[in-house]
């Protein structure tokens, strides 16, 4: 893989650094999020085995997050029941469903907070269970329930955040996250101080600090207003274009920039489809009618 890669890269004219197998993975991922729009338009050979090395490491599950089988009891209550699906670079997914559909205890079980009962998440090619840390190191989680310290700087909660991390160059990570996020102005302010909005946007960048490949918001713009809801989501709708964006949410206008919806049914996938099909079920392609309409129907069949 090494030395074809610097074959490409000289007969190519590409910029391809090569710095062992894990560098490597890394810029291919870049690329491949990229969707070729770097590579050389006469570089033909490269796009042919760029896409075989895709096709190869994406079966391996080194491309994706891979939910499988997933399953979660809480006493007697059957929290999550076999539920299965993938999530590649590039993409949004949302997740919906009624209060009590097993979102939240989804979320928790890939993030690592939750261990499921039976079944396996790969976040990359490494297993939540049995590779914590390794998994976890792709994963930028922001909790419904806020998880900030409100008698804490800004700077220092991220400061703290980093160090969690184990970032080396911290400051150069909390001012990029912080600028992301248009909080830079608000770093030396006491957390209890700001609006809400600006504390869910200080949540957001605590998990961008080591830039996840994967970025997991449960119910993002719960209590924000019309224009705060719209800067949450045009952030999601850029942080995708080279990430994956997980949302789970019961707003459905959040759910109508996604490019994936699963939705949940007392803790089972109902349906997992692009946002277009998904809309489908409703004759007017709506889709807060196409929700209301499936639900329905999982109701019926009680």
């Amino acid at each position: 893989l090494s030395s074809s890669l610097v074959y490409l890269s000289s007969t190519c004219n590409l910029p391809i650094l090569v710095f062992g197998d894990f560098f490597i993975l890394y810029s291919i991922n870049n690329f491949l999020s990229s969707k070729f729009s770097i590579f050389h338009t006469n570089c033909e050979n490269f796009k042919h085995f760029l896409l075989f090395v895709i096709t190869e490491y994406s079966y391996q599950g080194l491309f994706m997050i891979e939910v499988s089988n997933i399953s979660k009891t809480f006493g007697s209550k059957n929290a999550l029941n076999d539920v299965s699906f993938t999530l590649r670079p590039g993409e949004i997914a949302a997740l919906i469903g009624e209060n009590g559909a097993g979102k939240s205890t989804l979320m928790r079980i890939m993030s690592g907070y939750l261990q499921a009962d039976g079944g396996s998440v790969l976040i990359f090619g490494k297993n939540v269970e049995y590779d914590r840390l390794g998994a976890l190191s792709h994963i930028g989680y922001v909790p419904e329930i806020s998880s900030l310290y409100g008698d804490m700087i800004v700077y220092d909660f991220l400061r703290w955040i980093a160090g969690l991390w184990q970032i080396k160059n911290y400051n150069e990570a909390i001012f990029d996250a912080a600028r992301h996020m248009q909080i830079v102005e608000v770093l030396t302010d006491k957390i209890d101080s700001l609006s809400k909005k600006k504390k869910k946007r200080v949540e957001i960048a605590s998990a961008l600090l080591h830039t996840p490949d994967l970025l997991i918001l449960d119910e993002p713009t719960d209590g924000l207003d019309p224009n705060q809801k719209h800067d949450i989501r045009q952030f999601m709708k850029k942080y995708a274009q080279k990430n994956i964006v997980l949302v789970s949410t019961h707003v459905l206008e959040d759910a109508n920039i996604a490019d994936r919806v699963i939705m949940l049914a007392k803790g089972s996938v109902l349906r997992d489809t692009s946002i277009d099909e998904f809309k489908k079920v409703s004759h007017h392609k709506d889709l807060s009618e196409a929700f209301r309409i499936l639900s329905k129907q999982q109701q019926e069949q009680k």
